[in-house]
């Protein structure tokens, strides 16, 4: 065995790297030296070939066909199609003509840093994507998610998406098959690891794995990632997989990965691999225990080589860097990352971390870090950005962290000084009650202090935010909206999801201790992650859904969300060379609502003027009345363009369909 081919799929972030290869790729050439290792990440490559006018205009004809064929033949229930189409038709042939300019501005240096061309190119891309899902209705693409009419919780539908594979529902395959497989072809590896760390790569993953097999019959092929831990309870009954896949990895990766490649050089016994699920000679499903987690300070560097850093949309390398492994709080009632990281916390020492941020700096032209652990103390991250600063690396950096007392002004001082550019803290609730029942440890008294502390230090906050906790209340909700807005001048951006019941979760474990009633999963579900529930105090989970859908359309939660903002790796980006990047790019939107139709502003590459012929610009942008009351549902009232004064001044930009309070906007909300 001396080839080895790791594939990332679709889909993910396509604007920064992917870590968990990067590291497998360390491990595996510090192990084996006449081993020759190649990195595909699919996922940044298929979003270029996507995101091409050539590709567009193909798509752009099937949704013309489409639409013709719905007018022919009646609607039949598909009104919200209808109009989709009609929205993504009307502004196609700009889209079509502005998309390889768009690119080049988001991985342009200079250009990127506009917020005029960030905000039209951003537009495009998010357009574009509209265009491809409606291409491929009723599977939708963008920069955040994927889906397709196929769940991932059964195994019937899993093997239906890997063995139908229609071109006409996925967008991904006319990219395997122009691109990726030809690729792997010339390659021609003796094992093939897939890894599957999102729920928007299972299918993409078994869809490659039965096709791997059945062009490669005699070369393994190995899925690994944060996924596996969700679907192990599963896979013993999912014997079908394990035609296409020889062993599913079930911990850390690279000891496992290493053990796989030595024991396929002896022999190919995989009883003797370590943290393995895989079929043996008889058909039953059998798993290895795994070996002892390894030591931090003694794995490799990870190894960005073969990733295609010119191609991720980006103005800038944005690296990703984990400073351990696994939570160190692990005591949040909702959450199953204990069982995800599959081991105990640890985290590398500060001699690893100023050795290893000197090497990258060393190897990659980079300047901006996004920390991707799930998130640390406070002295940790203060001692990140004294490494930095005593260093002098000039890393300017992004992390998710705990809201906890030991935060202190000394401390967000010490982050900054070091590169700090935003926290991102999870709240979820600003009630001490919901707080004590989560298992948060943190004290709503101390809340306003810290995150004023951190931003008088320099550094931007974000704060995640969980409804329908089970038992909470209506009015404990709107608290922490109260909250929220209250604090708006001190708060950058906030995330609002409705509390779903994991599996492997202290609540799903304990369901005595709370308010909560355990459902049955539905029929054939063989990899249920998130279980139904009935609660029997506080709000009910469809109350829940009905808040956020409104709390999140309301002009004055939008600037909250940056939505007009692609990726965290774009708002450490804009962050670090502007802190008031939000504000500034809503005022540009205002400022630019009396351009004439079908502008795109003067950047790299827009040189085009056939990019201003071939359609207009959709919409104008107008300042409008919006009178909603997020806690018990509104209505919507745009009058058009108005001159005069409004109550609530209120940004409508058709191309994002969004509405935006304007900075310094004022809003009163029931109380």
């Amino acid at each position: 065995m001396k080839r080895i081919l790791l594939i990332f799929p679709p889909q993910a972030d396509p604007t920064m790297p992917a870590q968990p290869l990067a590291a497998l790729q360390g491990y595996l050439k510090q192990q084996f030296r006449d081993l020759e290792i190649r990195v595909v990440d699919a996922n940044v490559e298929a979003y270029d070939y996507i995101l091409r006018g050539t590709h567009l205009a193909g798509l752009y004809e099937q949704v013309q066909k489409n639409r013709r064929r719905l007018e022919k033949y009646g609607l039949n229930g598909q009104e919200d199609y209808y109009r989709a189409l009609g929205r993504v038709e009307a502004s196609g042939p700009h889209v079509i003509a502005a998309v390889d300019w768009a690119k080049k501005i988001l991985r342009d240096k200079t250009a990127f840093y506009d917020h005029e061309n960030y905000y039209f190119a951003s537009s495009i891309v998010t357009r574009a994507l509209q265009l491809v899902s409606a291409a491929h209705y009723p599977a939708s693409l963008d920069i955040g998610g994927f889906s397709i009419p196929y769940g991932i919780d059964r195994l019937v539908d899993i093997l239906a998406a890997a063995k139908t594979q229609n071109r006409y529902l996925d967008p991904f395959l006319t990219y395997y098959r122009d691109r990726l497989y030809p690729e792997v072809e010339s390659f021609s590896p003796d094992m093939i690891g897939i890894s599957m760390s999102y729920p928007s790569q299972v299918h993409q993953s078994f869809i490659l794995a039965r096709e791997f097999r059945g062009r490669y019959r005699q070369t393994p092929c190995i899925i690994g990632g944060s996924m596996i831990p969700v679907m192990k309870e599963g896979l013993p009954a999912a014997e079908p997989l394990f035609k296409w896949v020889t062993a599913f990895v079930t911990h850390e990766g690279e000891i496992t990965l290493a053990g796989l490649i030595r024991e396929w050089r002896r022999g190919g016994d995989l009883a003797r691999a370590p943290g393995i699920i895989y079929l043996d000679g008889g058909g039953k499903v059998r798993e290895t225990a795994p070996q002892y987690p390894p030591d931090l300070d003694l794995l490799p560097l990870p190894d960005f080589t073969g990733y295609p850093l010119h191609l991720y949309l980006s103005g800038q390398t944005v690296l990703p860097y984990s400073l351990g492994r696994g939570c160190y709080w692990g005591k949040c009632a909702f959450c199953c990352q204990d069982i995800l990281s599959r081991a105990h916390p640890r985290k590398k020492s500060p001699h690893t971390v100023s050795r290893q941020l000197r090497l990258l700096k060393e190897q990659y032209p980079f300047s901006h870090l996004y920390i991707s652990d799930e998130g640390f103390d406070a002295e940790t991250l203060a001692t990140l950005g004294d490494i930095i600063a005593g260093e002098r690396l000039g890393i300017r950096w992004c992390s998710d962290a705990r809201l906890e007392t030991s935060w202190q002004p000394q401390t967000f001082a010490r982050a900054a000084r070091g590169g700090c550019v935003k926290l991102w803290f999870g709240l979820e609730s600003f009630n001490q009650r919901i707080l004590d029942k989560i298992g948060k440890g943190i004290r709503q008294s101390a809340v306003s202090a810290i995150i004023r502390d951190c931003r008088r230090a320099g550094i931007l906050v974000h704060l995640y935010c969980m409804f329908s906790f089970p038992g909470e209340t209506r009015e404990e909700a709107c608290a922490t909206l109260r909250f929220l807005l209250e604090n708006r001048s001190i708060i950058d951006t906030a995330a609002f999801n409705v509390f779903r019941l994991h599996r492997y979760s202290a609540l799903y474990r304990h369901p005595d201790r709370y308010p909560i009633k355990l459902l049955s999963p539905g029929p054939e579900q063989e990899f249920p992650k998130d279980f139904p529930y009935e609660t029997t105090a506080g709000m009910t989970a469809e109350e829940a859904r009905r808040f956020c859908y409104i709390l999140r359309e309301h002009p004055a939660v939008q600037p909250f969300m940056a939505p007009y903002v692609l990726s965290k790796a774009h708002i450490l980006l804009l962050a670090a060379r502007n802190p008031g990047y939000r504000d500034a790019i809503l005022q540009m939107a205002q400022a630019i609502k009396d351009r004439p139709a079908g502008y795109l502003p003067p950047a790299a590459g827009n040189k085009s003027k056939s990019i201003r012929k071939r359609a207009p610009y959709p919409g104008k942008i107008n300042i409008c009345r919006f009178l909603c009351d997020p806690f018990a549902g509104g209505k919507e009232e745009t009058g058009g363009e108005t001159t005069g004064q409004t109550p609530v001044d209120i940004l409508y930009i058709p191309w994002q369909d969004r509405h935006f309070a304007l900075p310094g906007a004022k809003i009163t909300f029931p109380r």
